[in-house]
């Protein structure tokens, strides 16, 4: 086998959505090929199998970790999805590289923190949701996802001063950013902002959204009583 290709359908894969329910063919003697390209629990199964081959060095271990992880919270397994997300972390040195020469393992640890922080999300573990996020953001205050990913908790919390606060820095940095323009305009309503909020709904209905979206827009702009 050879490693190269390997990696970068890993690569690929760790940037990928995953789909569940996609029924692949009988296995081959590639694992970590199917682990990356497959889905559901064929892929999980075959992620198994080439971690426990001792084929591959760290960074490609980090790799297998991490896409099954992202297979298992698909699937709905977040505790066994966070072990492995910090596995692929400690196999990666746990610091997020900066320098140009570690792009690879920059982008990969990037992955992992966020991902983990949204598995610990979805477990109600907030404090540690928000350390991963933080942790990304030490390593990079733009970092728009992990700025998004924080927003959205704190809205969830009800923190909307904080939510605000970093969804302004997601608009500084990309003034079409529908999803922010909608949160912040939640969270400013929230707060007696009706004006703001009004504003930051009109500005996200001029852009393109989802129907889902324009419908939470338009119901939202009915309720504090303004025209679209």
């Amino acid at each position: 086998m050879r490693r190269a290709p390997v990696v970068l359908l890993l690569v690929c894969a760790a940037l990928a959505p995953v789909r569940l329910g996609w029924a692949q063919p009988a296995a081959g003697p590639d694992d970590a090929r199917i682990c990356a390209t497959a889905n559901g629990q064929h892929a999980i199964d075959a992620c198994t199998r080439a971690l426990a081959s001792r084929r591959f060095t760290r960074s490609e271990l980090a790799l297998l970790h991490y896409r099954r992880a992202m297979l298992l919270r698909e699937a709905g397994a977040f505790d066994r999805a966070i072990k492995d997300f910090t596995a692929a972390i400690h196999l990666n040195g746990d610091a997020i590289p900066m320098s140009a020469d570690a792009f690879d393992i920059m982008i990969s640890q990037r992955n992992a923190y966020l991902n983990r922080g949204r598995t610990h999300a979805d477990l109600g573990d907030d404090a540690a949701a928000l350390a991963d996020y933080a942790t990304l953001l030490k390593a990079d205050p733009r970092d728009r996802q992990a700025l998004a990913a924080r927003a959205r908790l704190f809205e969830k919390k009800d923190t909307c001063d904080r939510a605000i606060a970093d969804y302004d820095a997601i608009i500084a940095m990309d003034a079409k950013s529908a999803d922010s323009l909608v949160g912040r305009a939640r969270c400013a309503a929230k707060l007696g902002g009706r004006d703001r909020a009004i504003a930051d709904y009109r500005a996200a209905l001029a852009l393109e959204v989802s129907d889902t979206v324009k419908a939470e827009v338009l119901a939202a702009l009915e309720k504090l009583g303004a025209a679209p």
